[in-house]
């Protein structure tokens, strides 16, 4: 590596490592998560798609306020919001509570993007969450 500027370029060096590799960072958020009655009293279906903006929060390509994909890795075939790993499945919460504190909750976990969750409270108000893992 060297830099080059107005005044010339300097000597050449070699990097110490040759090479690095990224590490691993957690996925993102599962993306347009949608929670409605199920066709079944006690039940709640939940439909989500991948995570489209990395774990950090700041989406790859925004334009008003229209968040696309996140460029495919080379040599990979999956957006790069997963964190650097597939993703093999998604835990969904489900609790009484907003906070989800206490412990009435529920925790599940679903491969793909739609869950069906079953024998829940009937005229009970419930709060999803889906974690990409």
């Amino acid at each position: 590596i060297h830099a080059v500027n107005s005044a010339g370029s300097s000597t050449p060096q070699l990097t110490n490592p040759d090479r690095a590799v990224p590490s691993l960072q957690m996925p993102g958020v599962a993306y347009s998560v949608v929670a409605s009655p199920g066709t079944a009293i006690g039940t709640v279906e939940v439909s989500w798609q991948r995570p489209r903006v990395p774990h950090h929060g700041i989406p790859c390509f925004e334009v008003e306020g229209i968040i696309s994909e996140c460029p495919t890795p080379y040599g990979g075939s999956i957006p790069a919001s997963d964190g650097g790993d597939d993703i093999i499945e998604y835990e969904i919460e489900i609790s009484n509570r907003p906070d989800f504190l206490g412990s009435d909750g529920l925790r599940k976990t679903y491969v793909g993007y739609h869950a069906v969750i079953n024998d829940l409270y009937p005229q009970r108000t419930y709060f999803v969450r889906v974690l990409a893992r």
